[in-house]
């Protein structure tokens, strides 16, 4: 709710209510200029609170060249050390 800017909040408040009379009627044209009437400017809040954590996570995150820098991890045969690696020829006697 707060973090909903008072313009945005209202247009989705309005498209709610009209959804909710055009589902009262039988008129399925006005029913479904409703939902997307809703679905745009839910996208449109979809995009500010996008961007609003986009923001956030900006200023949270540390700089990139002081970042520590993860080792990849090593592969599964290196990491137990009773794998033996090699080669064998059958030979027919």
């Amino acid at each position: 709710g707060e973090k909903v800017p008072g313009d945005v909040r209202g247009k989705i408040e309005s498209a709610v209510s009209q959804l909710r009379e055009a589902a009262k009627g039988d008129d399925g044209t006005a029913i479904k200029n409703a939902i997307e009437k809703l679905a745009e400017v839910s996208q449109e809040l979809g995009k500010i609170l996008y961007e609003e954590a986009a923001k956030q996570q900006a200023a949270q995150a540390p700089p990139q060249g002081d970042a520590p820098q993860d080792e990849p991890p090593e592969p599964e045969a290196k990491k137990r050390d009773d794998v033996i690696d090699a080669e064998f020829e059958a030979k027919d006697d």
